[in-house]
Order: C-alpha cells, then sequence, then structure tokens
C-alpha cells in the first residue's frame, strides 16, 4: 500500500447530500484516510471537529451555514476545503482564500496538499529556524544570514536530490551545516 498524505488521518466530512456525502468518504478512506462522518448535521460536525485532522465542509448544512465551524477549524490550525456545486453562497472575505471544490477526487487530493503544509515542510514556515540555526553556528547576523541565503540556493540546485519522505526541515538543515563547513571562511567577508 502506498502511504498518502492521508493516511490514518482523521478527516471530518460535513456533507447533507448523502450520495455525495458517501462518495466524499470511500474517496478518502481509498486514500488511507479514517472518516469522521460523514454527516448532515453541523451540530454534530461540531462535536466531531476536535477530533479532526482536516476537513471538507459543504456550505450549507440543512439550512445552516458552516462558516461557525470553520472559523473553530482554522483558529485550531486544521485544514479544510468547502465542498460545495452551488455558488450561490458567497464566502466571507476570511475565507476567500479557502478552496471551493465539485469533486470528490479534486477534494481529496487539494485536502492531501493542505496536510502537506500544514506539517511545517513549508519553506517560508521554516525560515526562522533556518536563521536560529544559523545564528547558533556565527554569533553575527549578517554572515547567519548570508548562510541561510546559501543554503536556499544550494537547495534550488539540489532539489531532485531531496528524497520524498525527506522532511524538508532536516534535509535543509544538513545543507546548512553543509554551507558552514565549506564555505565557512567566506561568509566572514
Amino acid at each position: 500500500m502506498v502511504m498518502t498524505p492521508l493516511h490514518n488521518r482523521r478527516v471530518l466530512i460535513a456533507e447533507d447530500d448523502f450520495h455525495l456525502a458517501w462518495d466524499l468518504a470511500r474517496c478518502f478512506a481509498e486514500a488511507g484516510a479514517e472518516i469522521l462522518g460523514p454527516t448532515p448535521r453541523l451540530g454534530r460536525a461540531e462535536r466531531l471537529a476536535p477530533f479532526a485532522e482536516a476537513a471538507v465542509l459543504d456550505l450549507n448544512l440543512r439550512g445552516e451555514l458552516v462558516f461557525r465551524l470553520a472559523d473553530g477549524l482554522k483558529r485550531h490550525g486544521v485544514p479544510f476545503v468547502f465542498y460545495s456545486a452551488s455558488d450561490e453562497i458567497e464566502l466571507p472575505l476570511r475565507f476567500r482564500s479557502v478552496d471551493r471544490l465539485r469533486e470528490p477526487n479534486e477534494a481529496v487530493a487539494m485536502v492531501q496538499r493542505h496536510l502537506l503544509a500544514a506539517t511545517g515542510d513549508d519553506v517560508v514556515d521554516l525560515l526562522p529556524k533556518l536563521r536560529l540555526m544559523a545564528r547558533l553556528i556565527y554569533n553575527d547576523v549578517d554572515i547567519a544570514d548570508r548562510m541561510v541565503e546559501r543554503c536556499l540556493r544550494l537547495a534550488i540546485t539540489r532539489q531532485s536530490d531531496k528524497a520524498p519522505t525527506e522532511a524538508t526541515e532536516d534535509w535543509l538543515s544538513a545543507l546548512l551545516f553543509e554551507v558552514a563547513g565549506t564555505s565557512g571562511r567566506t561568509l566572514l567577508n
């Protein structure tokens, strides 16, 4: 079995159309997820939400908008997408960046991408850690920043060397130490 970002992850499915809900549940289960729900009721979805690691939310559950639930998920850092066949409901400004999907397979792929991003494997999220590591190696802000810059340039040229299962943080840390070892003296200029 191929491991996916959804393997053993708890995914809340809040959808009030029976057929769509079970189609979503099947797609996520096939991707290795543990399904919370599916549920057609906002109250039940809110009770399941604390256990969710990701969520797919229909915008309107039996006449109730899910924005309160979405706010809670967002506050707790749980990635989610909206799943709705209708464009009739306008998203509040705070959710304009949240993906709105129509197909079950599209929802699975998007949630997987969100989960990967949420693992802290995003380079932008790792920059403060890299800068701190560099400052611990060289107790000079300018040198540390040059070291991080060289590390990132090296990462760009060697991105094909990174194993898919290797954590980006570990890979970049190793490159940072390589830069420190090979370029240490030139960083002083």
